[in-house]
């Protein structure tokens, strides 16, 4: 089995987005602030009329939140009918991996997470929990 990932980056650490979620890339944009947002968004945007949550990967991930860069990106994701943005620091290539290839990295202590959309949510996978959800 191959799996094709988007590679992005955050304060220097990598994660991976599988293509068939990603609908398109954008320069990034200040997201309106919403009341009692939770953590992970940084607010909203209109994309062509349409309102979409923008979510920071750094807050997902953990890391230290910084401004808005000109050279961010957000990436528009859809599962089904939810559409959301994630805001990363780099967007590099997408890369195509061999089941194989993900174990040995899955055994590396700098491994990549895998980011999904799952009920509404997104989720920070491990690659070898990754693995197993694409063998089912």
């Amino acid at each position: 089995m191959t799996w094709q990932l988007l590679m992005v980056k955050a304060s220097e650490r990598s994660f991976a987005v599988p293509v068939e979620i990603v609908i398109e890339v954008l320069s990034a944009v200040l997201p309106e602030t919403i009341i009692d947002q939770p953590d992970s968004i940084e607010g909203l945007v209109n994309l062509r009329g349409e309102i979409i949550a923008v979510h920071s990967l750094r807050a997902l991930a953990g890391l230290d939140r910084r401004a808005l860069s000109p050279s961010d990106r957000i990436l528009v994701l859809k599962n089904g009918a939810v559409k959301v943005g994630l805001i990363a620091d780099q967007v590099e290539t997408v890369q195509d991996f061999r089941e194989e290839q993900l174990f040995a990295q899955s055994l590396s202590p700098t491994a990549f997470m895998v980011i999904e959309l799952e009920d509404r949510k997104l989720c920070l996978t491990s690659l070898s929990d990754f693995i197993e959800e694409g063998e089912e």
